[in-house]
C-alpha cells in the first residue's frame, strides 16, 4: 500500500509540474495558432512627383482637389484600401493599396486621376501578396488540435485519475478483507 501512495504521490507531482510547465508556455505566443491563409493580392502605388510638378499655387490647389475627391470616388467603389502621403521621402510622395487583381487594372483606374493626366504626379505600381496574421481563438486552436492538444499534462492528468481509481478498489477490497 505504502509503494502505491509513493508512486501515486510521484505522479501528482510530475503532473503539477508538467501543467505548471504547460502554463508557462501557453502564455507565449504560439506560433503554430497563427493563420496560415493563402495571400491575399493587392497593387501597391508608389506616388512620384510627375514632369509637370512645377504649378502654380492656384493650379495645384485645384489638382490636389481633383486627387482627393478622384481617390474618395476609389474607395467607395472599395478599389482603395488605404492612402496617405509618405513624409521621410523628396521623391516618393504617396502610397496607395488598391484592392485589384493586377498592376494593369490599378494602371487604368489611376489614369482617370486629372493630377496623373497632367503629370503633376506619377506612380509606380508593385503586385504585393499580403498575409493575414491574426492569432486564433482558444477555441479555433483547440477545434485545429483536437481535444487531447494539453499535451503531456492533460495525459499525466488523466492517467493518475486512473492509478487513483484503481488504488481505491485495491484499498477497499483490502479493507473489506
Amino acid at each position: 500500500m505504502k509503494n502505491l501512495l509513493l508512486i501515486f504521490s510521484l505522479l501528482v507531482s510530475i503532473t503539477v509540474f508538467a501543467s505548471s510547465e504547460e502554463s508557462k508556455a501557453e502564455s507565449k505566443p504560439k506560433q503554430e495558432n497563427v493563420n496560415q491563409s493563402k495571400p491575399v493580392g493587392y497593387v501597391v502605388g508608389i506616388v512620384k512627383r510627375g514632369d509637370n510638378w512645377e504649378q502654380d499655387s492656384i493650379k495645384a490647389f485645384s489638382l490636389q482637389e481633383k486627387h482627393l475627391n478622384f481617390l474618395a470616388e476609389l474607395q467607395k467603389d472599395k478599389k482603395l484600401i488605404a492612402s496617405g502621403p509618405l513624409t521621410s521621402s523628396p521623391d516618393a510622395r504617396g502610397l496607395y493599396i488598391f484592392n485589384v487583381k493586377s498592376v494593369r487594372e490599378a494602371e487604368v483606374l489611376v489614369s482617370q486621376d486629372e493630377a496623373i493626366k497632367s503629370g503633376w504626379i506619377k506612380m509606380e505600381f508593385h503586385k504585393w501578396d499580403a498575409r493575414d496574421y491574426k492569432v486564433l481563438s482558444e477555441k479555433e486552436a483547440e477545434a485545429k488540435t483536437g481535444m487531447f492538444s494539453g499535451g503531456l499534462g492533460m495525459v499525466l492528468i488523466i492517467f493518475s485519475v486512473v492509478i487513483l481509481v484503481l488504488m481505491l478498489r485495491t484499498f477497499r477490497g483490502k479493507a473489506s478483507i
